[in-house]
């Protein structure tokens, strides 16, 4: 399986065992009751497109570290404010906030309790090659 959409299921929280899904590149977790998703998430390497949109984070898991292939990260109309924002972006003490994010091309941030309220970021076009 490649795909999972968890949609709309009140989910309030991601079972662990989701990590079997070692061949998942895509994952929908959008309009839960989602407010922190286990670092276990992390095991899936293969993930290109994680939607978190419509829940209730305040920040990310640490297990963005290990989305090296992570090209969509949705996290719009969610609880971050500034310091979630930050946190998620820098990942306790990466001095680079992209550093193991080398793919990312789309981060959605609209709708948290962040000024501006609509943050759409694509890294690919924003980003001046070295």
């Amino acid at each position: 399986m490649t795909d999972l959409n968890l949609s709309l299921n009140k989910l309030d929280h991601l079972p662990d065992e989701i990590t079997a899904l070692t061949s998942l590149r895509r994952l929908n977790l959008e309009h839960n009751n989602l407010s922190r998703i286990s670092d276990a998430v992390g095991d899936l390497i293969l993930l290109e497109v994680l939607v978190l949109s419509f829940n209730f984070f305040v920040a990310g898991p640490d297990a963005f570290r290990t989305f090296y292939r992570l090209r969509e990260l949705r996290f719009d109309n969610n609880e971050l404010d500034v310091l979630g924002v930050v946190w998620l972006l820098t990942r306790q003490g990466i001095d680079d906030p992209f550093e193991s994010l080398e793919s990312l091309e789309l981060l959605v941030l609209d709708n948290n309790k962040v000024p501006p309220p609509n943050a759409t970021l694509n890294i690919k076009d924003s980003v001046s090659p070295a």
